[in-house]
């Protein structure tokens, strides 16, 4: 056929590295893909398997086409994409239309069906213990908060750049990560940074760059959006504020962040009263979430899939679903004080001022529990959150708890919702996919990443009849209150994952004074997580390179792990009832 020589797949369309953009991935007019010939089609007609991939000039579509012979699929405006491959080494793949994968795999049976996904999803060993059959625990290895970095010339004029940091240490790391068997990688995909110029001016190439390198090491990755700062949490060990536009905002009007009850303000994140408000240049702070999400999804189209795998959406401090309760960075709080309720903006004050009135007692809407103690205080040291007689399970208690918690999961609703308009309307399409130089080619259909978020291990207090520290945090769970139930319920509605965030962490590694117990808090949200088919994975709060973490969290992704999570919660339910069960 006529047009351009065939080039070898996996050859940059343009030698553009990295991969090119969809609206630019070939030159010269349309080209087309002639896949290998069927058993009984002449090979004149195409190049045999392993030949690569044919231009063409002009040419239609392979559907409708009546008896066999090659499909020829039109790729004008369809791009070359990377996967992470089984082996090292990526597999490369071109997105064609649906009904051109439908009509090849009809067609010609020497391109396998292989189903959603890259090669290295699913399958695999089962979990120790675990039956036969039962899926593998894949094991991600969260990259350092830099990996990403911002980058100044100092040249004169010059704007500073997302770029990575040690390339070339990077990916020796990464190879080496690929031969001890890790499914991929995680990294945090910073507000701060992408966004950092001004609104909607967003520069995602040192992202893509990390992505490319992944699939070239054949991993894959789970990119969380961070959208907040770094350098107030446990570990930290990194400075990274909001954008600047936000931050000038937030001097002009100090009300957007969450403020204790002394008005002192945070500026890790955004306050959730603020979410529905267009103070940020005309937009909402759901509206910019949604807006650098649908960004990211454009401009890592080529990864989006194969590569990344999972999209993890920050909702609050250290990207997890709470309130910003234990600021440990500004040395206002210190392991194991119970926190401070953060509802002392204006916007969040109004809110609790409307749902008094509406609940028919307005002296309710004044602001939190007066009698909740500081943030390094015990619960005995409070009225609101003792043992014997606390306010918390008075009426105003209950009324006050319910609506703190329940702002936080309508804040992850919100935002769920919107971030997961923009993976609805990203349409991954179909790949047809070599592995290797000279390996076959297979149909595969690209899945829309996993959407998750993450959740805090509060685990201290959680042996007392209040949880103080849950509490505090927005997780009205206590003694006889599921607190977990209402998230789980509303994660299902999303199809979005949970990510629990203390799994390496042993009930006789706490201080006993504390009445820690991070494996029953654990146990607690597998069972939550079971009864409403939410997918759950685990991840340490702390670096530990000890054999004791590692086993505990080897021990928490096995299968009597679960089992025994489902046991104790039938225990825990059937002590509960006798006290009046879960609420």
């Amino acid at each position: 056929a006529g047009g351009p020589a065939p080039r070898p797949l996996g050859a940059r369309a343009g030698g553009a590295p990295g991969g090119s953009s969809p609206s630019s991935s070939h030159s010269g007019g349309d080209q087309a893909l002639a896949a290998p010939p069927a058993a009984n089609s002449s090979k004149q007609d195409a190049p045999p398997a392993g030949a690569g991939f044919s231009g063409f000039s002009g040419g239609g579509g392979g559907s409708g086409r009546a008896g066999p012979g090659p499909v020829r699929v039109v790729l004008s405006k369809f791009a070359e994409r990377p996967c992470a491959a089984e082996e090292e080494g990526s597999m490369v793949c071109l997105e064609i239309p649906e009904e051109d994968a439908r009509e090849i795999a009809r067609r010609d049976p020497s391109v396998a069906v292989n189903g959603p996904g890259p090669s290295g999803s699913g399958g695999g060993r089962g979990a120790p213990g675990a039956p036969r059959g039962a899926p593998r625990v894949p094991v991600f290895v969260m990259l350092p908060l830099d990996t990403v970095w911002m980058h100044h010339s100092g040249e004169p004029g010059a704007r500073p750049a997302p770029v990575l940091k040690t390339k070339n240490t990077l990916e020796k790391s990464l190879r080496r990560l690929k031969r001890a068997g890790v499914r991929g990688v995680m990294v945090d995909v910073w507000w701060g940074m992408v966004e950092a110029e001004g609104p909607g001016e967003y520069d995602f190439s040192a992202y893509s760059e990390l992505f490319e390198m992944a699939a070239a090491t054949g991993l894959e990755v789970q990119a969380v959006l961070s959208f907040h700062s770094a350098g107030l949490n446990v570990g930290d060990n990194v400075s990274i504020p909001l954008p600047r536009w936000v931050l000038e905002v937030g001097e002009e009007n100090p009300d957007v962040f969450y403020t204790d009850r002394r008005r002192r303000r945070n500026r890790e994140c955004l306050s959730l009263g603020v979410d529905r408000f267009p103070l940020f240049h005309g937009r909402t702070p759901v509206e910019m979430y949604r807006d650098l999400a649908s960004a990211f999804l454009k401009e890592c189209h080529p990864f989006i899939g194969t590569v990344v795998t999972e999209l993890t959406v920050g909702l609050g401090p250290a990207g997890e679903l709470r309130y910003p309760s234990y600021p440990e960075g500004d040395g206002r709080w210190r392991f194991p004080g119970v926190g401070e309720f953060q509802c002392y903006d204006a916007y969040m004050l109004a809110d609790l001022k409307r749902r008094a009135a509406e609940a028919g007692h307005p002296e309710w809407g004044h602001g939190g529990p007066h009698d909740a103690g500081d943030y390094n205080a015990c619960p005995w040291d409070t009225g609101f959150f003792a043992e014997h007689g606390g306010s918390y399970a008075s009426p105003y208690g209950q009324f006050f708890l319910q609506w703190y918690s329940q702002r936080l999961i309508e804040h992850a609703d919100r935002v769920l919702t919107a971030v997961g308009a923009a993976l609805q309307v990203h349409r991954p399409g179909s790949l047809l996919c070599r592995e290797g130089e000279d390996g076959a080619l297979s149909l595969r259909e690209a899945r829309r990443p996993q959407m998750g978020i993450k959740l805090a291990g509060v685990h201290w207090w959680y042996r007392t009849g209040s949880h103080a520290a849950e509490l505090t945090g927005g997780y009205y769970n206590t003694r006889t209150r599921d607190g977990y139930l209402p998230i789980a319920r509303m994660l299902r509605e999303h199809g979005a994952a949970l990510n629990f965030t203390a799994v390496e962490m042993r009930d006789c590694e706490c201080p006993q004074e504390a009445f820690c117990s991070p494996q029953s808090l654990f146990k607690q949200l597998q069972h939550v997580c079971d009864m409403f088919g939410v997918p759950l994975s685990g991840e340490n709060a702390l670096q530990r390179y000890d054999r004791y973490a590692f086993d505990q969290i080897a021990q928490s992704a096995s299968w009597d792990s679960l089992t025994m999570s489902q046991d104790l919660a039938e225990e825990e339910e059937e002590a509960a009832a006798g006290e009046g069960g879960y609420a």
